[in-house]
């Protein structure tokens, strides 16, 4: 035999044509080529480990898969535009206040768009006035009664109810008021409300003398046949809605009969007219 030899040629490629197609070969099948036993004395280079290590651990693949392909729960995928510097635990409690509030602004919104003013009217004096004079000041106190009739399907409690009397024009003065507290209104009925008034007016006040003047004339003091006294009066009822005071302004009128009679009106006043 010549001392040359001549080298030998790897083994033919085993090809699996009969069972399957290039295209599907299995990801996992053997090794085309066969597999030789490394050398023992040969040590991979730290670079060479460093490179491939990340590609040996199975916990370490798991982390290169595309987050895409992950699954995400449906919170998890409506929070992802809320707050996304902060945590994935912020950004879930951000996410839920957030809905929390929308939900309440529903709820509020529609109780609002089926809400109805309720009626409010003016069944008259419940008792005589009571009238005194004193330093020069006629005082008349009385109950009057009012009817509140709520058509909405929720009740309503008022914190108190204010109101402030007014003379009409020309005179437009302010003559007294009342005031009644934690007031009930019943949902879908009707709820009647005693509410304690009282007028002061001042003889030495010039702007009050015209007004003391009128109810002589309405009183049929000077021979003029007599009138109702009309009064203007502004309502502000306080109600607490999530622990906020509200307090809407309700302007309205009531007409009521002369409580002096005779020449009470004169005894009264005496030469303060």
């Amino acid at each position: 035999m010549s001392s040359f030899e001549k080298p030998r040629s790897p083994p033919p490629v085993p090809h699996h044509t009969e069972q399957y197609n290039m295209k599907e070969i299995p990801v996992h099948s053997p090794s085309p080529y066969p597999a030789y036993p490394s050398d023992p004395t040969f040590r991979e280079s730290s670079s060479y480990t460093k490179f491939m290590d990340p590609y040996n651990s199975d916990d370490d693949v798991e982390k290169i898969i595309p987050r895409e392909q992950r699954k995400r729960s449906c919170i998890d995928k409506m929070c992802c535009g809320c707050c996304t510097c902060c945590p994935k635990w912020m950004r879930w409690c951000t996410c839920i206040i957030f809905i929390i509030i929308v939900i309440l602004a529903i709820i509020i919104g529609v109780l609002a768009a089926l809400f109805k003013v309720p009626t409010v009217t003016f069944s008259g004096l419940e008792q005589s006035p009571n009238i005194t004079y004193t330093h020069n000041v006629l005082n008349m106190t009385f109950n009057l009664g009012i009817t509140v009739n709520n058509p909405n399907f929720e009740s309503i409690t008022f914190e108190k109810i204010v109101a402030d009397a007014y003379y009409p024009s020309p005179y437009s003065v302010k003559v007294g008021g009342g005031e009644v507290d934690n007031i009930h209104i019943v949902s879908n009925g009707i709820t009647n409300i005693t509410f304690p008034f009282s007028v002061a007016v001042n003889s030495t006040d010039q702007a009050q003398q015209g007004v003391l003047m009128d109810l002589v004339t309405k009183c049929g003091l000077d021979g003029s046949a007599k009138e109702n006294i009309d009064f203007n009066y502004y309502v502000h009822p306080t109600v607490r809605i999530l622990g906020i005071a509200i307090t809407p302004t309700i302007s309205k009128s009531m007409s009521i009969a002369c409580p002096l009679q005779g020449d009470n009106l004169t005894s009264i006043l005496g030469s303060g007219i």
